[in-house]
């Protein structure tokens, strides 16, 4: 077996082991309802602290540093996060798991837009939008799919159309991109309008 055989291997082995964990730390968390809470620590942790404190990844990675140790360093140095994370973190570190937890981190957030029905879009757009904008693209891409939509934006000035929509794994052609550019202009104006509506209101009144 070549060496890229054995990466593909380990890569693979910790995916379906991130994934075990992931689950096995929602299901856990099911019954106190701090799901969201404890996994936006643990993004937080995975995306933040550790690339600040790569010793500290060493450290609880280490198959060398008795488990003792790795707890009391987990207890200190989360100490203000959830109990939920801390105890998680001590299981992981038990099972010598330490380096799956990016995985478990992407995959439980994964999972929790799943069980809310919501799914993650990005807008790639000729320009940057607004983000007094972004309310009403996001209201009527949801009115479209019929499901809660979490959308990042990017910015590509050679896009044709100005404006490309992507969901999951599918890209909206052209057409549907600019129902939606049409629906956010119409959002958009229909609130401007409701506002001036509401100042011609004052205006009058205080006359």
């Amino acid at each position: 077996m070549s060496a890229n055989d054995g990466n593909l291997a380990y890569d693979t082995e910790r995916q379906y082991l991130g994934t075990v964990y992931a689950k096995g730390l929602l299901g856990a968390l099911a019954a106190t309802g701090n799901g969201e809470e404890v996994v936006s620590e643990l993004e937080s942790l995975v995306g933040e602290l550790l690339p600040q404190v790569p010793q500290l990844r060493t450290l609880l990675e280490s198959p060398r540093v008795p488990l003792p140790v790795k707890e009391e360093v987990i207890d200190k140095a989360f100490g203000a996060g959830t109990d939920s994370l801390r105890r998680f973190l001590k299981v992981v570190c038990a099972h010598g798991r330490f380096d799956c937890l990016k995985i478990v981190s992407s995959t439980a957030r994964q999972l929790l837009r799943e069980q809310r029905g919501l799914v993650e879009g990005t807008v790639v757009s000729a320009e940057a939008i607004p983000d007094a904008d972004r309310p009403a693209l996001v209201a009527a891409l949801a009115q479209m799919l019929g499901r809660e939509v979490e959308l990042k934006y990017t910015v590509d000035p050679g896009i044709l159309g100005g404006l490309m929509v992507r969901v999951g794994d599918r890209v909206y052609d052209a057409s549907l991109a600019s129902q939606l550019e049409n629906i956010r202009r119409t959002a958009t104006d229909r609130a401007v309008q409701q506002i001036r509506q509401t100042l011609d209101r004052f205006l009058v009144d205080a006359s």
